[in-house]
């Protein structure tokens, strides 16, 4: 992405092109801590996290907010910007949103309440969730149907991630490992750890 991108306390967002050749600064909250921003890798666009769970999907090239969501225990956008999902603490679901529209085209149910830690791989073609309990549950996103469900030897999972390949998820556990799982077999192939915090 050519863009930079920075937030504040008071609830804006700086986008700098990179060249500096333009500003603009988008007010998501009013007078509210951004706790996070997450953009795509096309930088046209970007979420925005505040401290109440809500998230706010700015336009990164319109400079402008097309929808905001409450009630969200964590949200990701796909690294394509194909797909931005969103976990729903009133139903205990994911939303998926399509990208371009924003409309919410599916429900994902298939999810343990505790899963919040969320992650796409970088082809944007597989979806992981995980949580306290022991499972991983993969979804692939072309029909956003699930290809495996894998069990974890320990609870607390999170910060799933998946190798550049797509292949191998890492996932950290409350026992202070990072495991690191073939997605395809579901089999652990090795875990590194345990580390303090």
């Amino acid at each position: 992405s050519d863009l930079i991108v920075a937030a504040d306390s008071d609830g804006h967002v700086t986008v700098i092109s990179s060249d500096n050749s333009q500003t603009s600064v988008i007010r998501v909250w009013e007078n509210q801590l951004i706790d996070g921003i997450l953009i795509d890798q096309s930088g046209s666009m970007a979420l925005a996290f505040d401290q109440k769970q809500n998230v706010a999907i700015i336009d990164l090239h319109k400079n402008e907010i097309p929808l905001r969501l409450a009630d969200r225990e964590s949200s990701t956008i796909s690294p394509d910007g194909r797909w931005i999902v969103s976990a729903n603490r009133n139903t205990d679901a994911f939303d998926v949103f399509d990208g371009a529209t924003l409309q919410r085209i599916r429900t994902l149910k298939e999810i343990d309440p505790t899963d919040e830690f969320i992650a796409f791989s970088n082809d944007s073609k597989l979806f992981v969730a995980a949580g306290t309990h022991r499972i991983v549950t993969v979804w692939e996103t072309e029909t956003w149907s699930v290809i495996q469900r894998i069990s974890v030897p320990s609870r607390g999972l999170h910060m799933p991630a998946f190798h550049p390949d797509g292949r191998t998820l890492a996932v950290a556990d409350a026992l202070g490992f990072i495991r690191l799982i073939d997605i395809r077999s579901g089999r652990e192939l090795f875990a590194i750890g345990p580390y303090s915090s």
